[in-house]
């Protein structure tokens, strides 16, 4: 058996098993019995396999590199728009909050107009105010925020800035310039810069030190440029602005000091013509309105006149009653004595100032007439007609009295440093006590002056005491006494001053602020004694402080 297999195996050329491992083999050819050999892959076969292998993995590089680029910008045009939201809405915060400051601001300057207390930069505000509104919308302005009734009185720019002082110039122009940052319409801004340019130059004039450094021109040339740019309005300011310009960038042979100081002057006419054709649209605006206002009231008196006359029967004559006439003044009243004394050369220079004002005023407007004003707050005690009418008779008793041997009117306060709004501002408006006070003066017969005054030639008066009389008649608390302090320095109880005075201030209640006199700082005398009593009383809405101060006695 065994035989046999192997001789199979050598006639086939080997064993079963191999061909049958054979037959399986790649490239096996069964036919000829023998086995196909593949070419060896050459060097160009590397290369092109290694060259394909690169250029896929740089393909994939590329890829990533394209979508990891694509990434980052697409990050930075996301972070790039949130920063330009941001700044977006913070330019809008920003705006809004100017909006608001600028918009309080104004509202301040018209509620001080309101209450009698404006200053030049609240009437320049108010004037705008208006321009910004034409016709009935500035109409209704006036109405609302000054009040039903009250017009201002407008006035030109120029002639306002140059009525100022230089501490009250250097306010308004920072003022100015606080409104000029935060105004963002075009044509305020030019009001603000028109103002601001009359301020600097009206500053510059009044300093003797810079008036001829400041770049204007020797005086008769000036005063020929003034005279010369205020007869043209503002388009031909405008235009001969740019011809100078023109002028001066030329290689014409020219007098450049004079045409730079023309240019300089160029542009504070400028200013001053752009603010008189604002005045003129306001008054021209406001003589319209007056007109329509006063034909429609003069068409109802005429009607009423008419009624009244048809319904009249037989008039009778008014008899004569002199009720009202003044009785005769046997002496000058103390008010009167306390007028100040003008010269008539004096008097007559301010009356024809007070005629050319009026002349140049286009539109004066009616001053209005004060109203109570109503009240929530109930007062603790209400002052009572009698309070009111004691402190009248007391007050007029006072002033009728004269004044004694030794004595001489002092009702000079001094100005209290301006302090935070009191807590009933609100319900009550603050204002001044009436007062009459007397100041005593008298000799003092020390051995100085009995060795070198006599009888017939006096030493000087000194002061020997005061006599204070404040009248709070219409105090709304009248269980609360009002009170007195002596402050030295500023403070209660600060150092002696140098000059020998001090300050007593008289406090009280609502609706009355304090008020204060600067009188020498010396020991009082307390006693009770007739010639030199102490007194200090509060009654029926009088405060009374008379005291005299100790003599002083120097012995061995």
């Amino acid at each position: 058996m065994s035989d046999r297999y192997s001789r199979r195996d050598e006639y086939t050329g080997g064993s079963s098993r191999d061909h049958r491992r054979r037959s399986r083999s790649p490239g096996y050819d069964s036919g000829s019995g023998r086995s196909a050999r593949r070419p060896l892959p050459t060097y160009d076969d590397y290369d092109r396999r290694r060259r394909l292998q690169e250029e896929t993995q740089q393909d994939t590089y590329r890829a990533r590199n394209d979508a990891r680029d694509y990434k980052a910008h697409r990050m930075e045009e996301q972070s790039r728009y949130q920063q330009m939201r941001e700044a977006e809405q913070s330019r809008e915060w920003v705006e809004k909050e100017d909006d608001f400051v600028l918009k309080q601001a104004k509202k301040r300057s018209a509620i001080r107009i309101k209450e009698g207390r404006g200053k030049a930069i609240d009437l320049l505000t108010v004037m705008l105010a208006i321009v910004e509104r034409s016709g009935d919308a500035a109409a209704d302005w006036e109405e609302e925020e000054l009040g039903a009734g009250m017009e201002v009185q407008i006035r030109e720019p120029g002639g306002v800035i140059e009525e100022l002082g230089k501490k009250e110039l250097e306010e308004m122009c920072e003022d100015v310039e606080q409104f000029r940052k935060l105004e963002r319409s075009r044509s305020s801004a030019e009001y603000w810069k028109a103002i601001a340019t009359l301020g600097r130059e009206r500053l510059k004039m009044m300093s003797a030190s810079s008036y001829d450094s400041s770049g204007r021109a020797i005086a008769p040339v000036q005063s020929d440029i003034d005279q010369l740019l205020s007869k043209k309005d503002y388009d031909a300011l405008c235009t001969l602005e740019l011809q100078i310009e023109k002028k001066l960038s030329s290689r014409e042979p020219i007098d450049v000091d004079y045409w730079t100081a023309l240019l300089k002057s160029l542009t504070v006419w400028k200013a001053k013509a752009r603010l008189k054709r604002m005045y003129d649209k306001i008054a021209d605006a406001r003589v319209e309105r007056l007109r329509i206002r006063e034909s429609v009231e003069a068409r109802r008196v005429e009607d009423e006149l008419r009624q009244e006359i048809a319904n009249l029967g037989e008039l009778k004559a008014p008899e004569f009653v002199n009720v009202m006439d003044p009785e005769p003044a046997l002496k000058i009243a103390y008010d009167d004595r306390n007028l100040p004394v003008v010269d008539e050369v004096d008097y007559r220079l301010n009356l024809l100032k007070s005629r050319e004002a009026v002349k140049e005023a286009r539109f004066i407007a009616k001053k209005p007439i004060a109203l109570p004003q109503p009240t929530e707050s109930k007062p603790i005690a209400a002052p009572t007609s009698t309070n009111a009418s004691f402190a009248t008779q007391l007050y007029n008793h006072e002033a009728a009295k004269g004044e004694r041997d030794g004595e001489e009117p002092f009702n000079t306060d001094i100005a209290l440093p301006s302090s935070s709004t009191h807590p009933w501002s609100s319900t009550h408006t603050p204002r001044k006590p009436l007062y009459f006070n007397r100041v005593q003066l008298g000799f003092e017969w020390n051995k100085y002056n009995q060795t070198h005054y006599d009888a017939d030639n006096p030493p000087p008066k000194v002061v020997q005491g005061y006599k204070f009389n404040i009248f709070y008649p219409e105090l709304v608390d009248m269980t609360k006494a009002p009170t007195y302090v002596i402050e030295r320095n500023g403070k209660k109880r600060g150092t002696v001053e140098d000059d020998g005075m001090c300050v007593i201030r008289f406090k009280a209640g609502a609706p009355y602020e304090d008020v204060a006199f600067r009188i020498v700082d010396k020991d009082w005398d307390y006693s009770a004694r007739r010639d030199r009593g102490f007194k200090s009383s509060f009654d029926k809405g009088v405060l009374q402080l008379h005291f005299h101060f100790k003599k002083v006695f120097y012995r061995k």
